[in-house]
């Protein structure tokens, strides 16, 4: 049965799980027929609107995405458009909002789909509110805000893997909370965790390893990082359009910058460990060829987030906006790549 996401209804909200599920094809978009009544409604009664309707032509524009964006950030981004024409506070024209759902659910549930919008009849208000939202590509955020939570709950049991691979003293993941107010939160919390998972493990050593005593400052970091990215998807997504024509993109790379810088750390201390993990295995023949592939995806890995961080930078600082947020989407996959690198050799 293909799930769906309502937008519209009394308390209904957007969250990051919906609009990635839906990029992804997972689940349907569906309007609360209160809400198309609501707005058939205000179309027909309002003065205003009439007289809109009246002495103003519907104009053609032209939906448009950048040539790099992927076809999971376009759908996302046409998510988060739909739910803010729906609550910008503007009239919106029901046959609109119809026409968008009907665009987002072709190839649901099969996989398969594209994203064919085309040209369309807007009203001057409608086009305001579309060119604002497309400005800034609000949509990224969600896929960012999603597949980073789902990180932070895998890279503590990896990072355990590998503790025990090297034989790592983890003693000092007991001393990250004192007690006496002055430890930082997310560090002790991810000492808390690890100590947990490696609880009576008799793999554990006492090498002493950099890339190990460090998973407590950027595991926390991270988590603290998508904490606040969480909070600001979740106010932005259901709220109305807020600022010009690109958006609130300075607010957005306040919060992402921060989590950029710590997924490039994060991928580069997983994949530190990585390679410490294939130092670790013992044997020849098949073992030994197998590693010395391994060795030259993490060495790959690591120039490609190189790159990866430096895309990001560079379309920050000259204020690329839907480039920024796709590069930082796409760092976000390198670093995956490089969890998945860690997992394995450990």
């Amino acid at each position: 049965m293909t799930k769906s996401i309502t937008l519209g209804g009394k308390g209904s909200s957007l969250t990051s799980a919906a609009v990635f599920q839906n990029a992804n094809r997972l689940a349907e978009v569906r309007i609360d027929s209160s809400l198309i009544d609501k707005l058939s409604s205000s179309s027909s009664s309002s003065p205003s609107a009439a007289k809109k309707n009246q002495n103003h032509e519907l104009s053609r524009y032209q939906i448009s995405f950048p040539d790099f964006i992927t076809l999971e950030e376009s759908r996302a981004s046409m998510v988060v458009l739909l739910n803010k024409l729906i609550l910008s506070g503007v009239v919106i024209r029901p046959r609109l909002v119809d026409l968008f759902a009907e665009i987002l659910n072709l190839g649901i549930g099969e996989g398969r789909g594209g994203l064919e919008v085309g040209e369309i009849e807007v009203t001057d208000e409608e086009r305001r509110v579309i060119e604002s939202c497309l400005g800034t590509m609000d949509g990224i955020c969600g896929i960012l805000d999603h597949e980073a939570t789902e990180l932070v709950g895998v890279i503590d049991a990896v990072a355990a893997l590998s503790c025990e691979a090297v034989k790592a003293d983890v003693t000092g993941f007991g001393s990250l909370d004192l007690g006496d107010g002055f430890s930082v939160k997310s560090e002790a919390a991810v000492g808390r965790d690890l100590r947990v998972l490696l609880n009576g493990s008799k793999l554990v050593g006492k090498v002493e390893v950099g890339a190990v005593l460090d998973v407590p400052s950027v595991h926390g970091s991270l988590r603290e990082a998508v904490k606040t990215m969480h909070s600001k998807a979740r106010v932005e997504f259901n709220s109305g359009v807020r600022g010009g024509k690109e958006g609130n993109w300075q607010a957005w790379s306040i919060v992402l910058m921060p989590l950029a810088m710590t997924l490039r750390y994060l991928g580069e201390s997983s994949l530190g460990r990585g390679k410490l993990n294939l130092g670790s295995i013992a044997g020849g023949g098949a073992s030994m060829s197998l590693q010395g592939l391994l060795e030259e995806e993490i060495a790959n890995a690591n120039e490609k987030l190189v790159d990866g961080f430096k895309s990001v930078s560079d379309a920050a600082l000259f204020k690329k906006h839907a480039k920024f947020l796709h590069t930082v989407n796409g760092l976000l996959s390198l670093v995956r790549r490089a969890i998945s690198l860690e997992m394995v050799t450990a």
